[in-house]
């Protein structure tokens, strides 16, 4: 029970941390916002190019990149708290109804 508590505790941080620099990481989209920060950045439209040789620079790739891994990150770290979250509940319960 301890180790779940501790596993979420360090989830809960790490999720928090993550959320804050990815609303300060932001990439050429206007569309972005404090409300979406959690959507790819393919998940948006994009405007159309006016010329087929108008392509994104290494910097605007680079910030895509590590947006998207973070997000992925943060995906990763709700399905873990979900899981020791419901570990927790189980423990709990478990340690209630042995009574």
């Amino acid at each position: 029970m301890i180790k779940s508590i501790f596993v979420l505790i360090i989830l809960y941080y790490s999720g928090k941390y993550i959320i804050n620099h990815l609303k300060t990481l932001k990439t050429d989209n206007n569309e972005e916002n404090d409300t979406n920060f959690w959507m790819f950045t393919y998940d948006f439209k994009h405007k159309k190019k006016d010329s087929i040789f108008d392509k994104p620079t290494q910097i605007e790739i680079k910030q895509r990149y590590e947006k998207n891994k973070l997000i992925l990150i943060l995906y990763a770290i709700v399905i873990l708290g979900f899981y020791f979250l419901n570990s927790f509940i189980s423990q709990m319960l478990i340690y209630i109804l042995n009574y």
